[in-house]
């Protein structure tokens, strides 16, 4: 059972004052004790270890050392705590571990997908640290998922095609920390450059963690002056140029928040030094690869001084370059996790984990640095943003989502289509309108924002709706079986083996996968299929096949493979 199973694992403190008092955080809510039983329990791939959290009521450092004795993998930090991996059975008694808990399967769904529609879309997946790739794989296809092959996403992410109906199991896995949406044709796009997120000296952060600690004004919605210093720049753009495109990334932020920055030359407190540096440079998370852009940490006392609030740049890059990176989108996301922000699940976020180009703040962005700082002049110009729905589909109405900022006083979202339906959203600053129908053909839709002052900001776009493929009257899942090797338990001495067969389906094929003890890939072939050279380690190998339809159901057939 799922309370027994968790019960054996995690150490629960038994005062309910308490739990009220020492809730952990994330961007879907509270995680409390009071969560163990609430679901059915997790799938897991491996049998040995749990995914959750801890509450801590000793310093960091000492807990993630004690955990540590004891096998535990501490995977992430979050305000109050840790992302942990478990040994099945480990005991935490004096590690200063206040309690722990499962996370839900619930609460690993980015709220800008609770209403999403039932269309095929793509979504990033992060999975804990620890979780091999092939296992990762091994998941999306086994929840109804096609994986994307991207080289250039981090390394905890996976890109992920399937239905929205699908979330849900995909996050019941034990290995799987959060979804969130993926940016429109991100699984086409020629690079990717990703932020790997705002560091702490003891710990990188979760996706799921929207703020870390309470930005450099303390408690409350204050004010906070700081200073900014050039400790070394790149010579492969005019000094100037870094300069003023960095002093223009930190005014953007002070133009809404009432954060002061202030140019300096000498060692001070409160100081965001900026500088270009490769490879190993001393803050314990060394530039690896030109992928890695840049890297901001907190500011205090997440992090101590003089580290607090410093950006650094991977000085290997080609900035401002034909194809390269513009100095200033970058320089603007890394001042915002300098100034106390994790990152954002809207693409259109200059929070958001990828960089692409950007002319300044959006309103998601907006309203989360005003949800730690002290709105500068009084009401902010109102702005709407809208989650870019698919540009055609065949459902009947589809729900959707964005976020507000600025304005005077309450903020209210209204919606009408083309047809004549209209209604309101739900909630401020981030809004879902669920149920907006639609009629064959194009649809106009308008999304308004409008404030207590009568100040409007819209959107318009069209969405054409198509006729649906009727399913079969009885939809079975897909059919597959193995033709080549005859058996299905195998002696070699080669390296390799491929791996041949068939499949079918009443409702059409969408892919053939396979998974082995040593990777995972996409067969050639669908009603007729081959795997090509699967690598083989000394030993026994499990090699699975998978046929999915283009419905999200699957079927597999495996062998084994005794290489001598």
């Amino acid at each position: 059972m799922w309370f027994t199973r968790w019960a054996s694992v995690f150490l629960v403190a038994a005062n309910p004052a308490m739990h009220a008092q020492s809730t952990l955080h994330i961007k879907t809510g509270d995680i409390t004790p009071a969560a163990i039983g609430g679901s059915a329990g997790p799938q897991r791939m491996n049998a040995n270890r749990w995914h959750g959290v801890v509450r801590t009521n000793a310093p960091p450092a000492d807990v993630a050392r004690a955990l540590r004795a004891r096998g535990v993998r501490v995977l992430g930090y979050l305000p109050g705590g840790f992302f942990v991996s478990i040994p099945e059975g480990v005991s935490m008694d004096d590690a200063g571990v206040e309690w722990s808990a499962p996370v839900e399967a619930a609460q690993k769904i980015s709220p800008l997908l609770r209403s999403a529609s039932e269309d095929i879309a793509d979504f990033l997946v992060e999975f804990h640290a620890d979780v091999p790739a092939g296992d990762a794989r091994t998941i999306a296809l086994r929840s109804g998922f096609l994986w994307v092959e991207r080289p250039d996403l981090l390394p905890t992410h996976l890109l992920v095609r399937g239905s929205a109906s699908r979330l849900r199991h995909l996050a019941r896995w034990d290995e799987v920390a959060y979804i969130f949406p993926a940016m429109e044709g991100m699984a086409r796009a020629a690079s990717l450059y990703a932020c790997g997120g705002a560091l702490t000296t003891g710990g990188e952060i979760s996706q799921s963690v929207a703020v870390f600690g309470n930005g450099w004004d303390g408690a409350g919605l204050g004010t906070a002056s700081l200073y900014f210093s050039f400790l070394n720049v790149t010579a492969k753009l005019p000094a100037a140029t870094v300069e003023a495109e960095v002093t223009h990334a930190l005014d953007e932020w002070g133009k809404y928040v009432k954060v002061t920055f202030s140019p300096t030359t000498g060692a001070r407190v409160r100081t965001i030094a900026v500088e270009f540096v490769t490879g190993s440079h001393g803050d314990g998370y060394p530039f690896t690869s030109g992928t890695q852009l840049a890297h901001a940490f907190y500011p205090v006392p997440v992090n101590p001084e003089p580290i607090a609030g410093d950006i650094h740049f991977n000085d290997v890059e080609s900035w401002d370059a034909p194809g390269g990176i513009d100095l200033f989108s970058l320089a603007l996301h890394e001042a915002g996790h300098a100034l106390g922000l994790g990152h954002s699940d809207n693409p259109n976020d200059v929070m958001y984990p990828y960089y692409h180009k950007v002319t300044g703040l959006s309103a998601g962005d907006i309203a989360a640095i005003q949800s730690i700082y002290a709105a500068r002049g009084g009401p902010v110009v109102l702005s709407l943003v809208v989650v870019t729905p698919p540009s055609s589909t065949s459902a009947v109405s589809i729900s959707l989502s964005g976020t507000v900022a600025g304005g005077s006083g309450a903020v209210v979202v209204r919606w009408n289509t083309s047809a004549g339906a209209s209604g309101t959203a739900v909630g401020s600053p981030s809004w879902i309108a669920s149920a907006v129908p639609l009629m064959m053909g194009a649809n106009t839709i308008t999304v308004v924002a409008i404030d207590s002052a009568g100040n409007r900001a819209s959107q318009s776009f069209i969405l054409t709706r198509t006729s649906a493929i009727a399913p079969p009257q009885n939809p079975a899942p897909p059919s597959i079986k193995i033709t080549s090797p005859a058996s299905t338990n195998v002696g070699t001495t080669a390296a390799t083996i491929s791996v041949s067969g068939a499949a079918s389906s009443n409702v059409g094929l969408a892919s053939v996968t396979w998974t082995s003890s040593l990777g995972s890939g996409n067969a050639v072939g669908l009603t007729n299929w081959s795997t090509g050279q699967i690598r083989l380690m000394i030993g026994t190998n499990t090699i699975v096949i998978y046929a999915t339809d283009v419905v999200g159901h699957s079927s597999w057939r495996s062998l084994i493979v005794t290489r001598q």
